[in-house]
């Protein structure tokens, strides 16, 4: 009998420890699908709660405005080659809303944002933040889903034409900055006089456009003329 007593005085307390942790557990395991919208740009993904001073952890975002399809996870991530030609591979740690965009946080307090250039929403700007630790970077590549077959590479600029169901769009990359149709990745490389190295996209419509004029005529957003003469 104080067998049998000794064997249930263990086994309850046992017993109550193990459930207490199948739920602890179940909770910081459990995904939950999220989706948010600023303007025409749409943020969605799957998150599960973190631990410690993680309030949440990202396993999947995606972003999608205008038919452009942005997606991070831990087999798609963002690929930031430093000097020696190192490839540092970086998910999304979490990320922050404002009125005209978003901000995507990674390691390294490396960021990038995606920001809403005008009212129509026909502009999107995508920025590389940087910390002190990547200034001297050679490369970064963003996941970017694009079919090659509704895009051109246009001769001589750093600029793409991409036709949608939503319409015609530009493309501007940083110079010598590339769409990798392979990979899926937009490289951006880095430019000694620009630190930004800003992506503009932006809809143009249904109408024709000679890329050369549009180009030139966007000193705003784009390079000057005088480094193509």
């Amino acid at each position: 009998m104080k067998k049998k007593f000794r064997f249930w005085y263990w086994l309850i307390p046992l017993l109550y420890i193990v459930v207490v942790l199948f739920f602890f557990y179940l909770q910081f395991s459990a995904k939950e699908q999220f989706s948010e919208k600023v303007g025409n740009l749409v943020i969605s993904g799957e998150r599960s709660k973190g631990r410690g001073l993680n309030k949440q952890v990202i396993h999947r975002l995606n972003i999608h405005i205008n038919g452009f399809e942005f997606n991070f996870s831990k087999k798609n991530p963002l690929i930031i080659q430093i000097e020696d030609e190192t490839e540092i591979k970086l998910v999304v740690k979490s990320f922050y809303t404002f009125s005209k965009g978003i901000d995507l946080q990674f390691d390294e307090g490396l960021t990038i944002r995606f920001a809403i250039k005008d009212e129509s929403g026909d502009t999107l700007s995508l920025e590389p933040i940087v910390s002190s630790k990547f200034l001297d970077y050679l490369t970064l590549s963003i996941p970017l889903d694009i079919t090659k077959a509704k895009t051109e590479k246009i001769a001589g600029l750093p600029l793409y034409s991409f036709n949608s169901d939503s319409g015609s769009y530009f493309i501007s990359l940083p110079q010598d900055s590339e769409i990798n149709f392979t990979t899926k990745h937009l490289t951006l490389k880095r430019e000694l006089h620009n630190q930004k190295n800003t992506v503009y996209i932006e809809r143009t419509g249904n109408r024709k456009v000679n890329p050369y004029l549009y180009w030139f005529s966007k000193s705003e957003y784009f390079v000057d003329r005088k480094e193509f003469e």
